[in-house]
């Protein structure tokens, strides 16, 4: 197991098994969020900041959350230190991304008023934000929200 610091040096508490991400078990600070674990463990004079390439694209009966690259998947949002309000509200969102279809019929037109549709996609931009603000610099996040974006003809 490596040992990962804060950048004030203080050994931080919390432990999660990252495989998915970076292949290292790792000590973490939530406090601070990902982006401040920084690798200490051959010494002051050799520091990493482990770099994570996510999506943040909603998805039917699914998270918004991606992992890109070699591994590729859906991320659970209580995996990489979200606080409890934002899943509470990425959740909710995921929710009404499935109000996107009709379930009784896929192929048809959308159900959903467009100004509703407009009011999903703006709430998924400033998700897409406070997920980048949250998880911090060791974290690419794409955002692809576009396929959301209201159609002319719904």
């Amino acid at each position: 197991m490596r040992t990962f610091k804060n950048e004030a040096s203080e050994l931080v508490e919390s432990t999660i098994t990252l495989e998915a991400f970076i292949g290292k078990e790792m000590i973490i600070d939530y406090s601070k969020g990902i982006s401040k674990a920084i690798e200490t463990a051959h010494g002051a004079d050799r520091v990493l900041r482990p770099i994570n390439y996510l999506r943040f694209s909603p998805d039917y009966n699914s998270t918004s959350l991606w992992l890109t690259g070699e591994k590729v998947g859906m991320i659970e949002y209580d995996r990489v230190g979200l606080s409890k309000e934002l899943i509470s509200e990425l959740e909710n969102f995921d929710e009404h991304v499935c109000g996107l279809i009709d379930w009784s019929d896929p192929g048809g037109p959308c159900p959903m008023p467009v100004s509703e549709q407009w009011e999903l996609y703006n709430e998924g931009h400033r998700l897409y934000e406070r997920v980048k603000e949250e998880l911090g610099d060791c974290f690419v996040i794409e955002e692809d929200l576009d396929w959301i974006r209201p159609k002319e003809d719904c």
